[in-house]
């Protein structure tokens, strides 16, 4: 069964294995006993945490090799290993921990089937000595370590002994100090796994740090300073599962008496890094501002709200924009604003609008009074706790678990794991990069060669032997490059190329 077009791109890694995931990890059981990473690959970008509410937007841990289809053969002709391929050369078995020693990962599921992290590099030793003094050798190696699973690894077992309380006797200050070195490190990685690992970190050092005796709020902030821009740049990611998850994390710490509102939503109005960024990154940024002014208002009502001027200022402004979803987040923003301090103070703010434009704010403020002026103008300054569900509620409506999003299939038997599969094995609007081992769609894979995979020269080279507008499997022309075109080209005639063609 087909659906109607499938939404706007996203990236997602490689799916698991024919085993069923752990309840815990969604990693492949060995023997069917302990989880373990065996196998796996730095590229192979992982999201075995992700819940499962929602549908499945990532892929998982993927399939041995042995275990992948005729998908796995190059769709683009042989190509050179990356050169990098024997550096990251799994350890052998002989150097691996054996299950029954005292792992320095201990607790982590599957631990003892990774490799050993290879030792820190000369230039970094002194750079890693207060790290290795808080959390030990073996856990920094990992952290410093090439391999996302690692990496993955020894942020879990962070927060696994933070939890446990191993670190209680130590000064807070120096300890969060640390913690925030470690996901300086880990918060912009690629691997979705690792960045989720890192945000359930971050919420770990929220809940037993930040209200530890001896904590101040500006020791907290001090902290946070170089980790806050780093996670409001995830905002809008391609993959909906970042995104979702960097909303929640910065509404959480927003919520935090060791950190408010008005401390995140400095870092939330100043404008992305890069002039031109896609629609949802602007999307995604009004609506977590929209979510912190609805439950903390606006200064100086509460001190601890946000600044009036320069989030109505950023609203107007990106109401310029072509996308109608950042011009609605714009205006359900200052509509937030409204609610909190009535018309008066924002009118001048609305004041080059056109008619139309001014009526679609005023249909928007009558929303917002809703019948309850009276309720509306009480709640004024008062500080509300945030629900970061109501953050991405529309997206999250939007979600089918049942239905893929690139080919349209719907199957009411899909489970999460039974669509990472779809996208692994069967979707044919997808294709499997042969350098990076990431499932892209086969309309960008061109422009994955060239712009984001790892894997350097080889990918371009690849790149270089596909023509623009072209089918990079078949090498026949796609019209305008519309996604109907692309959807005519894989799914109504079918690419005679594409290996996915008979499923």
């Amino acid at each position: 069964q087909q659906q109607p077009p499938a939404p706007a791109p996203r990236r997602f890694a490689s799916p698991l294995a024919s085993e069923a995931p752990s309840p815990m990890h969604g990693v492949p059981a060995t023997g069917g006993g302990t989880p373990s990473y065996e196998g796996a690959e730095q590229k192979d970008i992982d999201e075995q945490h992700f819940p499962s509410g929602g549908g499945s937007r990532v892929a998982r841990t993927p399939p041995p090799p042995q275990a992948r289809g005729p998908e796995s053969q190059s769709a683009l002709g042989p190509t050179e290993p990356p050169a990098r391929e024997a550096a990251e050369a799994p350890v052998p078995q002989a150097e691996r921990q054996e299950p029954d020693m005292d792992h320095p990962l201990s607790g982590v599921p599957g631990a003892e089937d990774l490799a050993v992290p290879e030792p820190l590099a000369q230039g970094i030793a002194d750079e890693a000595a207060s790290l290795i003094a808080h959390f030990g050798e073996y856990v920094v190696r990992c952290i410093y370590s090439k391999a996302w699973n690692l990496k993955d690894a020894a942020l879990q077992k962070l927060a696994i002994d933070l939890d446990a309380g191993i670190h209680d006797g130590a000064h807070p200050v120096q300890l969060l100090e640390g913690y925030a070195a470690v996901l300086g490190r880990t918060i912009s990685d690629k691997s979705v796994q690792v960045f989720r690992s890192s945000t359930a970190l971050l919420q770990a050092v929220c809940r037993k740090l930040f209200e530890a005796p001896g904590m101040r709020r500006t020791d907290a902030q001090a902290s946070l300073d170089q980790l806050m821009p780093l996670l409001v740049e995830r905002l809008g990611d391609a993959n909906a599962r970042v995104d979702m998850h960097a909303r929640d994390l910065l509404l959480e710490l927003a919520n935090s008496s060791a950190v408010g509102a008005a401390f995140a939503a400095q870092h939330l109005l100043r404008p992305p890094k890069k002039k031109a960024v896609p629609p949802r990154v602007y999307s995604s940024r009004l609506a977590v501002l929209t979510a912190l002014v609805t439950a903390s208002g606006v200064q100086p009502d509460n001190p601890d709200g946000l600044p009036l001027d320069p989030t109505a200022k950023l609203a107007m402004e990106w109401y310029g924009n072509a996308a109608s979803d950042v011009r609605g987040g714009a205006v359900r923003l200052m509509s937030a604003c409204y609610a909190h301090v009535g018309l008066g103070r924002i009118d001048k703010y609305l004041a080059n609008l056109r008619q139309a434009q001014r009526e679609v704010f005023e249909a928007e403020f009558q929303k917002a009074d809703g019948g309850n002026d009276a309720q509306r103008h009480s709640n004024a300054g008062v500080q509300q706790t945030l629900q970061p569900t109501t953050v991405h509620e529309a997206l999250a409506q939007e979600d089918s678990a049942t239905t893929c999003q690139f080919c349209g299939l719907q199957d009411p038997a899909f489970t999460n794991e039974a669509m990472d599969l779809h996208y692994w094995r069967e979707c044919p609007m997808l294709t499997l990069c042969q350098h990076c081992q990431q499932v892209v769609e086969i309309s960008s894979l061109r422009s994955h060669l060239c712009e984001e995979c790892e894997s350097g020269a080889p990918a371009l080279a690849a790149a270089r032997g596909i023509a623009p507008g072209c089918c990079p499997l078949c090498g026949a022309g796609i019209g305008q490059g519309t996604e109907e075109d692309w959807r005519e080209h894989l799914l109504s005639v079918g690419c005679p190329k594409n290996p996915r063609m008979s499923v």
